[in-house]
C-alpha cells in the first residue's frame, strides 16, 4: 500500500493506542499478547463513514479504486483461500483497505513508543514540578 496510507494508519495507531493505554493499560497490553490489537484498531469501528468522504480518501493518497479493489482482493485470498466481499462502494472499500494495510503496520512497535513518550514526559513533568518546589 501507499506510503501515505501506512503514514496515516500509523498515527491512527498510535493516537487509539495511547488512547487505550491511558484509559485501561492491561486491556492494551493483552490485545497485544494474546494478538487482538489489530482488530480493536481496524475492525471494531469504521475508519470512513461516508461514500464521498471515502471517495475523497482514496482521492488523497493517489489510489485508484480497482487498485484497492485488487489488493483488498488479493489480502483476501491469501488468508481464506477466496474472496467474496462485494466492493459495491468506496465506503466498503476503503474500511477494507485499512483493515488489510493495518496488517504492515508493527504495532508492537507503536506501543512501546507509546509507552516511552509516556516515561518521557512523566519524567518533564516531575522535574517541573520538582523545579518549582525547589
Amino acid at each position: 500500500m501507499t506510503n501515505s496510507i501506512i503514514a496515516e494508519l500509523q498515527a491512527h495507531a498510535y493516537d487509539q493506542i495511547q488512547e487505550l493505554h491511558v484509559y485501561n493499560s492491561e486491556n492494551l497490553l493483552q490485545l497485544l499478547e494474546d494478538g487482538d490489537l489489530h482488530h480493536k484498531l481496524f475492525n471494531e469501528d469504521y475508519y470512513i463513514i461516508g461514500y464521498y468522504q471515502a471517495k475523497e480518501w482514496l482521492k488523497s493518497h493517489k489510489v485508484d479504486i480497482f487498485q484497492a479493489i485488487g489488493y483488498c482482493k488479493s489480502n483476501e485470498n491469501d488468508h481464506f483461500g477466496e474472496s467474496h466481499t462485494d466492493y459495491n462502494n468506496e465506503e466498503t472499500l476503503v474500511n477494507h483497505l485499512v483493515y488489510w494495510a493495518g496488517y504492515d503496520i508493527d504495532l508492537e512497535d507503536i506501543v512501546n513508543q507509546v509507552l516511552q513518550d509516556e516515561e518521557e514526559a512523566t519524567i518533564k513533568l516531575a522535574k517541573a514540578i520538582g523545579g518549582k518546589n525547589a
